[in-house]
């Protein structure tokens, strides 16, 4: 019986490599208007530390670039939204990372934000990435669960108090 894939407008086809879904207690809308810089600063894990420096927004050609600072040493992260779609009770983007840590190779990341009963709304993170070949996948996946699952609280906290 082979597994349900859900399908993400990524730049190539095929699954994702990690999907979390988040449910907050927040009308849609609430939720579409609220993500920005100080969502992404809530959502900055304690390490490594995140300074967002640019941030235009979440349409495409908008550009995101970050420095994540690993103590002894800094990596920067420069992404492009590469597509986005709003429709009544979806709304979507895609990040693509144009200059990424020396631990990625690529990375996409799509944002869904889609419209559940009254005053409820699910945070969909979707990833493709693919690491430096020297880190092995199962390490860097549960890296990446444990930062998704970071956020899923936030995300929650974040949106009752806006």
């Amino acid at each position: 019986m082979s597994r349900k894939t859900t399908q993400f407008p990524f730049a190539e086809p095929g699954p994702a490599d990690l999907v979390v879904v988040t449910k907050v207690a927040s009308p849609f809308d609430r939720v579409v208007a609220g993500f920005g810089a100080p969502l992404f600063e809530t959502l900055n894990p304690p390490f490594p530390k995140a300074c967002l420096l640019r941030m235009d927004g979440n349409e495409a050609g908008h550009r995101i670039e970050i420095e994540l600072n690993f103590g002894l040493f800094a990596q920067a992260w420069t992404g492009v939204i590469r597509a986005n779609s709003q429709s009544p009770g979806l709304y979507w983007f895609v990040d693509r990372g144009e200059r990424l840590p020396f631990f990625l190779r690529s990375w996409e990341h799509y944002h869904g934000i889609k419209k559940g009963g009254t005053g409820v709304t699910f945070i969909t993170d979707a990833i493709r990435f693919r690491q430096a070949p020297w880190i092995p996948r199962f390490l860097m996946r549960w890296m990446l669960i444990l930062l998704m699952r970071y956020r899923s609280p936030r995300y929650k906290r974040y949106f009752v108090l806006c």
